[in-house]
């Protein structure tokens, strides 16, 4: 498959996703999907999309605390 941002390569991958969802983050863990090796666009089969948002309608996840490094750029430099 080629990527339809660059035209670069999509490799098969395997690993976690951060998710944007609704204003939340979530994180998915063992996700398959493909990544551009040139820019990283990352493209979900439509069926893993469905399981991952079906599982947060249904509130079928586990809740964790993480420790997250956060970024202020508004602050003087």
């Amino acid at each position: 498959m080629v990527c339809a941002v660059c035209q670069g390569k999509m490799v098969d991958k395997n690993d976690d996703l951060d998710l944007r969802i609704d204003g939340k983050l979530y994180i998915a863990h063992n996700v398959p999907f493909e990544e551009c090796s040139i820019c990283g666009e990352k493209v979900l089969d439509p069926e893993i999309s469905e399981v991952i948002y079906e599982r947060i309608h249904l509130k079928k996840y586990k809740k964790q605390r993480l420790e997250i490094p956060t970024l202020d750029l508004a602050v003087n430099m």
